[in-house]
């Protein structure tokens, strides 16, 4: 068994070092060995977006039957992209995303199995070809890991050249064409603009544009800006990588050359320069830093006694990706009588689904709240059959989720649970009944046992 295992491992090594060899794959064998062996190990590290999953002969799928005493099946695509079992018949997924896939697989289970809920996902990640070209240092072929990310192959082929576009990249299929944009990926934390690999086969990338924002002022990078049609201020202002502490974000100024109205128009456009000015000293001596999903997150003057409500309904409100119920106000730690502020703060959990839960919480000068983007996963780890990352639900509570991931393991403490919040960093102990919340980890405990 152990001479199987190692004629495998160096068929993959043999055949890597042909590719790297040969014009079929352009990353280097020292980096490619490395970066293969060790991706082969790694989990998506988001939920896998059924719409854009394309199934591949080797994909493997594990239906587990929710509420059942039925062990999870996992089934394997053959390379003519079937499912063939026995029970079954014959399930053809060729061409096929992982939304169509669930159905069919989905219809072919339940003539077997009398399981009103039975959940089918997608195993791991597993390597597939994407060719990689344009404005990029050494365009080819390229391997990856269904995992991977666009911007990891394109920085597997040396990174996009000097005049190439960050923002108008095509990664294309058979099926369809996804724009990435690698700005709004890596400065707004906006993941769908740089889809994984099981998305796609080909990578475009285009000259840069030649339609520019520029952005100028207070902000921590200053620069010239691809503009994309419906780009919003506070987006353009995370690109240029936020705005710095004493910006007045009251008083941003949008203007273009021979446009002195450009702050009257409710769009932007190309050709504008973003102003942002700082703020006066008489305007620094009490304020708050609001950031996040907010229209118009900034520093604020804090009048005394100010609540949080009225600050985000100043701030124009909540946008519509916001994670109103993990709202959270990092405070300053004062380290002495005459409330002078240390270097640390603690977090304050206050978060709620309107404007109501945030009545009688009271801001103090030094503040910074934050309000985060939804997650739309929940993850749960620990004593469970399967720890994964599964798709929120609004309302579900915990056991929703744990019997998504296979169940209690037979030595899980069913008692207590514990629920992790991401933002503020706190965890309490709950039953597997509370309900749970966009972007909780759910901790299932195994039980002390004593020697």
């Amino acid at each position: 068994m152990m001479h199987r295992e190692y004629l495998k491992l160096l068929f993959a090594l043999t055949l890597l070092m042909a590719l790297a060899t040969t014009g079929s794959a352009q990353i280097p064998l020292s980096d490619s060995t490395s970066l293969l062996l060790e991706r082969s190990y790694r989990f998506f590290d988001s939920p896998v977006n059924p719409d854009w999953y394309l199934i591949r002969p080797g994909d493997q799928f594990r239906a587990t039957f929710i509420g059942a005493r039925i062990s999870p099946i996992t089934y394997t695509v053959d390379p003519e992209g079937h499912i063939v079992d026995q029970s079954l018949g014959v399930v053809d997924l060729s061409g096929t995303t992982l939304t169509e896939a669930r159905e069919r697989l989905h219809g072919a289970l339940s003539l077997h199995f009398t399981v009103e809920d039975i959940d089918i996902s997608v195993v791991g990640p597993r390597r597939v070809s994407v060719t990689i070209s344009g404005a990029v240092a050494e365009p080819g072929l390229y391997l990856g890991f269904t995992s991977q990310h666009v911007s990891e192959m394109i920085e597997a082929a040396g990174g996009i050249l000097a005049d190439g576009s960050h923002r108008n990249i095509r990664f294309e299929s058979s099926r369809d064409t996804l724009r990435v944009d690698l700005d709004r990926a890596h400065f707004l934390g906006d993941s769908e603009f740089d889809p994984p690999l099981y998305a796609g086969t080909h990578i475009y990338v285009p000259g840069k544009s030649t339609k520019v924002v520029h952005v100028v002022g207070e902000v921590v990078s200053p620069r010239d800006i691809e503009f994309v049609q419906g780009d919003k201020l506070p987006d353009l202002l995370l690109m240029a990588g936020g705005i710095l502490p004493l910006a007045d974000t009251t008083h941003i100024q949008v203007t273009s050359i021979g446009d002195h109205d450009g702050a009257k128009r409710r769009t932007l456009q190309a050709g504008d320069v973003i102003n942002v000015p700082r703020l006066e000293q008489s305007e620094l001596t009490a304020s708050v830093k609001l950031f996040g999903a907010v229209t118009k997150p900034g520093i604020y003057a804090l009048d005394q006694g100010e609540q949080l409500a009225a600050l985000i309904q100043q701030a124009g409100g909540f946008t519509s990706e916001a994670n109103k119920s993990r709202t959270t106000i990092f405070r300053q730690i004062y380290s002495d009588p005459y409330q002078q502020a240390g270097g640390s703060r603690y977090a304050i959990a206050v978060g709620s689904g309107d404007y109501s839960g945030f009545e009688g919480t009271v801001l103090m000068a030094g503040d910074s709240v934050f309000v985060p983007g939804l997650l739309h996963f929940v993850r749960v780890r620990g004593a469970v059959s399967n720890p994964s990352y599964v798709s929120y639900k609004e309302g579900q509570a915990a056991s929703y989720y744990i019997d998504a991931c296979g169940g209690f393991e037979p030595d899980a403490d069913r008692t207590w649970i514990s629920i992790y919040n991401r933002v503020a960093g706190l965890a309490s102990l709950h039953s597997a009944q509370v309900v749970v919340r966009d972007g909780d980890e759910i901790e299932v405990r195994r039980q002390e046992t004593t020697r």
